[in-house]
């Protein structure tokens, strides 16, 4: 269920460019974590499913790998590739519970060694820039080292520059009852003017909360997609008989000898789409509503433990968050129910499944670079290829 939360959040946020932290899953196991709409994933591992870093790019951006490094301990990812024809770093970690500052240390010398491009920082720090406004128990510290170690190497809190007074926390902890901005995008001096936006999603289905990062360059590319009917609305008590209440008066305002069976069949199955579209739009409304209530308590509630925290307003949280993932699981059965049936329709047929299934063996098997014979260096480049030949 985290794996769909994920990507289900993913889509809503319009992601281009998404990090992971906490993946838990083992190298053996990395397969689990494939999306069609992700199909590049660069995944760090752990002998155990305590750590895990991941990035992941969608596939409407143009994407073209240029070096990476996986940390062995299942730390950080160090990424160096061009999206939409800009080179970027973009490094995704993970830092543990103690010793955060000689970690990001290690982390920034193996990126200076190799960056190019613009920098971004996203992950989770476990430590935030400044005790007095990032967390919401009271601490005497002002700045962090780790805050100092920022300035000295030219990067920038992007979150905090465009919201300079503003509090938000990022991370709930259940045990303490407290809340810290211990997630952040962490951005070179060159990356300010392009910032569109950046903000802190609601924590909801994990105890960190999503964070998001805007820049003005790149295309945003739309899709459409067709009418499916929804087969949950025939088993559904109410909107199931409506259905049914409204084919039948079909049938018996028109069903006479005078009129072709064809046309009438032909007109039936419009009348039955038309009954579909209302009755799940009716539905889609009031699951809406039911979301937006839930997610307006879950604000409130939020606001007020964070303002003054309570063993009360903790279970209550506790409760909303509960209605809200059970809410969420009627859109969950119905993504796996298309699912099945795109498997079962197409699954021994040449089709897109198929086309699906070649082109990810096709990536897998593509040769990326030579090794040349002399120097035993890598070459990319197809000139280079050429010349060694």
């Amino acid at each position: 269920m985290r794996r769909a939360c994920l990507w289900r959040e993913a889509k809503k946020l319009k992601c281009d460019v998404m990090g992971m932290q906490e993946t838990h899953i083992l190298q053996k196991d990395g397969r689990r974590l494939h999306h069609r709409e992700f199909p590049h994933i660069f995944q760090s591992h752990f002998h155990s499913k305590s750590r895990g870093v991941a990035i992941a790019v969608k596939n409407s951006v143009a994407f073209s790998h240029i070096w990476e490094y996986l940390d062995p301990k299942g730390r950080y990812i160090i990424l160096v590739c061009s999206l939409n024809n800009v080179t970027y770093t973009l490094v995704s970690l993970y830092a543990p519970n103690s010793g955060q500052l000689n970690f990001f240390r290690r982390v920034m010398a193996k990126v200076n060694r190799s960056r190019q491009g613009k920098l971004i920082i996203f992950g989770d720090f476990n430590l935030t820039l400044d005790p007095t406004v990032d967390t919401s128990a009271p601490q005497t510290r002002t700045v962090s080292s780790l805050a100092t170690t920022f300035w000295k190497e030219n990067l920038f809190d992007i979150w905090r520059i465009q919201h300079a007074s503003a509090r938000d926390y990022t991370f709930h902890s259940g045990v303490h009852n407290v809340y810290s901005r211990i997630d952040m995008f962490i951005v070179e001096r060159s990356l300010l003017a392009g910032a569109v936006d950046s903000s802190v999603e609601l924590i909801k289905w994990s105890d960190h909360a999503a964070i998001t990062f805007k820049l003005s360059e790149g295309d945003d590319f739309s899709f459409r997609y067709l009418w499916r009917s929804n087969p949950l609305l025939l088993s559904h008590p109410v909107y199931g008989v409506r259905i049914e209440s409204d084919v039948t008066e079909f049938f018996r305002i028109n069903a006479n000898p005078s009129i072709d069976p064809i046309v009438l069949w032909n007109a039936h199955k419009a009348c039955v789409r038309g009954s579909f579209i209302q009755q799940g739009a009716i539905q889609k409304r009031q699951w809406e509503a039911e979301t937006s209530n839930l997610i307006s308590k879950l604000q409130i509630l939020e606001e007020k433990n964070k303002q003054v925290p309570s063993p009360q307003l903790a279970e209550e949280l506790r409760k909303t968050r509960l209605e809200l993932r059970s809410l969420m699981l009627v859109s969950y059965e119905k993504m796996f129910r298309k699912m099945k049936m795109n498997y079962y329709s197409q699954g021994d047929k040449a089709g897109k499944l198929l086309a699906s299934s070649l082109k990810s063996r096709q990536t897998k098997s593509r040769i990326p670079y030579l090794v040349n014979p002399t120097t035993n260096d890598k070459i990319y480049s197809p000139i280079d290829i050429a010349n060694s030949f």
